[in-house]
């Protein structure tokens, strides 16, 4: 068993507060209550701030959570915001650019597991969440980085009662991983969720990309069904796509209705469709079996094309010629 297949066996540790190490957390303890948190970071690292925006108004956070995926900072309303730099290796520009560009706020805090924003945040005496990288890559660290972003915002909104998932089973979700990527062999993924669901199609999305290196796209219903919908009329891109659909029992009864006219109509398109079924107490559990079955389609994915899960070579040559 290679290093990769390991990591999404033992996802499940990452789950829990236990991982997270905090420093200077005194220092928010200061500069009064926040209006607004900024999540900034990028790629996988930004994904916390995607989940923590997803799950904010469920678990007791009822302040706008903005995730910020680009350089320097974004411009809001807020007067005191909690400004968080998310990195998994703490090198990454975008979030060391937008940390930099934070010394004007009061409250600031770093998510990372080293690199120059660890050693940048200890100068400047800001708040860290520190966990350790291990053999993870970025994006399977999805599960740290959360809960480290949850650690910090705790420290000054302790109502953000974020449950551990750590008695998951991810090993309960490779034998559907394995079936659902023979049965997409070859074809380009789809996936379809309600708007409340967003963030899970979206992790989806990435992780087609970035492991199983084929493109892959995601949306929303009803907003799909007024126009993407119209892209298959022809029929004729019917034997490069597979739509999976993304299907919870506490959608809007009408989306619900969409969901089956819209399988029915890509069928009649000659489109394959698969149903994943979101189960679970609470929107965060639905989440992270979601991702743990995910994790899995995308590792045999790639295994079937015999090729590298772990590389991103493309990645790598962006970041070569940025310099």
């Amino acid at each position: 068993m290679d290093f990769y297949e390991q990591n999404i066996l033992n996802f499940n540790k990452q789950l829990s507060f236990k991982n997270i190490k905090l420093v200077n957390a005194g220092v928010l303890k200061k500069g009064g209550k926040p209006d607004g948190i900024i999540i900034a970071g990028i790629g996988g690292s930004a994904l916390a701030g995607d989940l923590v925006k997803f799950s904010a108004k469920k678990y007791g956070l009822k302040i706008p959570v903005v995730v910020w995926k680009d350089y320097s900072l974004p411009r809001t309303n807020f007067k005191n915001p909690l400004f968080i730099a998310v990195s998994f290796s703490g090198n990454t520009e975008e979030p060391l650019s937008a940390f930099l560009a934070s010394k004007k706020y009061n409250l600031r805090a770093v998510v990372s597991s080293g690199g120059k924003l660890e050693k940048l945040a200890l100068k400047d005496k800001t708040a860290l969440a520190l966990f350790s990288a291990g053999t993870l890559l970025p994006r399977q660290a999805l599960g740290l980085n959360f809960y480290g972003v949850a650690a910090i915002i705790r420290l000054k909104f302790p109502e953000f009662k974020i449950p551990e998932f750590s008695g998951l089973r991810p090993a309960d979700f490779k034998q559907k991983g394995r079936q659902l990527a023979v049965l997409l062999k070859s074809r380009i993924p789809v996936i379809y969720a309600s708007a409340v669901n967003q963030a899970i199609a979206y992790n989806w999305k990435i992780r087609f990309n970035e492991t199983a290196k084929i493109p892959s796209f995601w949306n929303v219903l009803p907003e799909m069904n007024h126009n993407e919908i119209v892209g298959f009329e022809t029929g004729s891109f019917a034997s490069k796509f597979f739509a999976i659909f993304l299907n919870d029992s506490n959608d809007n009864p009408r989306v619900k209705k969409r969901f089956a006219i819209t399988k029915k109509l890509l069928k009649q398109k000659g489109i394959p469709c698969f149903d994943v079924i979101l189960s679970g107490n609470g929107i965060l559990e639905k989440f992270w079996k979601s991702i743990m079955l995910a994790d899995w389609t995308v590792f045999y994915s790639a295994k079937l094309a015999k090729i590298d899960p772990a590389a991103t070579p493309m990645i790598d040559r962006i970041k070569k010629a940025m310099g």
